[in-house]
């Protein structure tokens, strides 16, 4: 048995240790809710503090579960992701909900600011395709969360859902 078991045992409680964030820089979703949830928690407090998400939803001229095996395909996702990272701040926090959603979190940069920053990630969209020459489509869009609803804290898994279906 390791120390650590050895120490679990003794205590009667497991220590897992467990990884904030991916090899991409990602915060795993439940810290980015929670994220969230603190923000608007802030918000509430804080007239000032205003913050904008992002949702990236990569599309493709086929379904993406079909190409997703190819290596190439992964290839370009993960550079598409990797880019991504580059034009946020060291500040924005990043997550993936699912294989083709993506999240930002824009801390202290209002609606319009957030509109900008989704602008130049649709943009990325141009630089990379398939081996098939198929584009990789993405469809961003900025949110902001009303002020009235930061009162109903926690809600932030919840409403990214419903952003999500929204577009």
């Amino acid at each position: 048995i390791s120390p650590k078991g050895m120490r679990a045992a003794q205590l009667g409680d497991v220590n897992l240790e467990i990884a904030l964030f991916d090899d991409k820089r990602n915060v795993l979703p439940l810290y980015f809710y929670q994220m969230i949830d603190w923000m608007l928690q802030m918000k509430q407090r804080y007239q000032d503090a205003d913050f904008s998400l992002i949702c990236i939803k990569i599309l493709s001229a086929k379904d993406l579960d079909e190409i997703a095996y190819l290596p190439k395909t992964k290839d370009v996702i993960s550079e598409l992701s990797m880019r991504v990272r580059e034009l946020v701040r060291n500040t924005d926090i990043t997550t993936n909900t699912s294989k083709s959603i993506s999240w930002v979190m824009l801390p202290r940069t209002n609606q319009e600011g957030g509109e900008i920053l989704a602008t130049r990630i649709e943009n990325l969209a141009q630089m990379v395709s398939t081996e098939t020459n198929s584009q990789i489509r993405i469809a961003v869009k900025c949110f902001s969360i009303p002020t009235e609803q930061a009162q109903q804290v926690p809600i932030a898994e919840k409403l990214l859902a419903e952003y999500e279906a929204e577009f």
